[in-house]
């Protein structure tokens, strides 16, 4: 199965810095990171290493990390009620600092696998949904 791409859009635009999503066909939506937050699903970080090595190395960056999943799910400020955010659990990506996704420790998270993702303004956190007793 074809998962669906997400990463952060830094080309010149009218698209600049807002999240980029796109679906397996070749559809691409962008989402402003100020006014929406998604929530992904069955999520792997992606990146190709070698790229980001040359541009943490001064080359000029070029697409080389994203998130693949299989949902993403558009969320609303009070939907985070539901969701037991990580803070503690961040998920970074900048190539200048590091050549590899990072969590808190800088530790190399590439390839890392999570149930869900969610993006809060233009960062990432591990979240739990928090499932109600029947």
């Amino acid at each position: 199965m074809n998962k669906i791409k997400v990463r952060f859009h830094l080309g010149a635009g009218e698209n600049y810095q807002k999240w980029q999503i796109k679906m397996p066909d070749g559809t691409v939506y962008y989402k402003d990171p100020l006014t929406s937050n998604l929530l992904l699903h069955n999520c792997k970080l992606v990146n190709d290493k070698a790229v980001a090595n040359c541009i943490h190395d001064g080359e000029n960056k070029k697409v080389c990390a994203w998130i693949e999943c299989d949902v993403v799910e558009f969320i609303y400020e009070n939907y985070l009620l539901f969701l037991e955010l990580k803070e503690d659990r961040p998920i970074r990506y900048n190539p200048r600092v590091n050549p590899f996704w990072a969590d808190k420790d800088e530790a190399d998270i590439d390839g890392a696998e999570f149930d869900s993702i969610l993006t809060k303004g233009r960062s990432l956190f591990v979240v739990d949904i928090l499932k109600q007793e029947v």
